[in-house]
């Protein structure tokens, strides 16, 4: 996300670390930021990212993450939710809000009446996003839908920014497998990671954490059978994961012969 990293340097990080120059060089200072992408590809985690470059520029902020918990079955009171997250920010900006799935609040609003409490809650939303102290409240929302957020909520003026999060590329399905076993202390052959970056196209960043994980886990039920590794020695084990390091290409092929079987399947059906 080379392209995207340094976007969210240029048009929110940077400005909102340091509200008082960017107005000097006369920048926007964004209020709010939308993050969507399949399921899988770090909107949670860039959220995360951009408080914490913020902080490494020099600007302390309170940082607040919704994932759901606005909402509740009782009328009126998702409301009054929303409005004391949005209050508590203003008491304590700095500060950044972040709001997972925003398409269950901010859902597109139609002409039955059956939705209106959706629209109540999406009318406060707005509201309180047109009330932000610019510079002093970030908003960053993420959603896997967003052709289900009314557009009111997301149009330039309140979400300003928008990225697009992308599936792995090549070059980056090996940065992110080599990340992965490298934590697990394994060591793959030129050849084999070459196989592995190209049977996981498709696969999102967490995909490929599962994946790593899962081939590790089958190596060492396959290596060390019924749980035996439970009753060996601090040295026993050291001397057996030896052995695990040596023998990962085993479960690798495993692995995406699965992979490749899937995909397979997926075919068949889509014909």
């Amino acid at each position: 996300m080379d392209d995207i990293q340094e976007a969210l340097k240029a048009q929110v990080i940077w400005p909102f670390a340091s509200v008082k120059n960017a107005r000097l060089l006369k920048l926007d200072v964004p209020r709010g930021v939308l993050l969507t992408g399949v399921p899988g590809t770090g909107k949670t985690s860039l959220a995360d990212v951009i408080v914490n470059e913020i902080e490494a520029n020099g600007r302390e902020v309170s940082y607040y993450q919704e994932t759901g918990a606005c909402l509740s079955k009782w009328f009126g009171e998702s409301e009054g939710n929303i409005r004391a997250v949005f209050q508590t920010a203003k008491d304590n900006a700095p500060s950044v809000i972040f709001f997972d799935e925003i398409d269950s609040l901010g859902m597109q609003r139609s002409g039955d009446r059956v939705h209106s409490a959706n629209h109540s809650i999406l009318t406060t939303l707005l509201t309180e996003l047109n009330n932000l102290p610019l510079g002093e409240v970030l908003v960053i929302a993420a959603t896997n839908c967003p052709q289900l957020v009314d557009s009111a909520l997301i149009r330039n003026g309140r979400f300003d920014c928008k990225f697009n999060l992308p599936l792995p590329s090549p070059p980056a399905r090996d940065d992110i497998l080599s990340f992965y076993l490298q934590q697990k202390m394994l060591e793959v052959d030129e050849p084999t990671m070459r196989e592995l970056v190209e049977g996981t196209e498709g696969q999102t960043g967490c995909d490929l954490k599962t994946l790593v994980g899962s081939m590790y886990m089958s190596m060492v039920n396959r290596l060390l059978p019924g749980g035996i590794w439970l009753r060996m020695t601090k040295r026993e084990l050291k001397e057996r994961m030896s052995d695990l390091k040596l023998d990962i290409e085993v479960d690798i092929r495993t692995k995406l012969n699965g992979l490749r079987e899937a995909a397979g399947a997926v075919d068949d059906a889509e014909e």
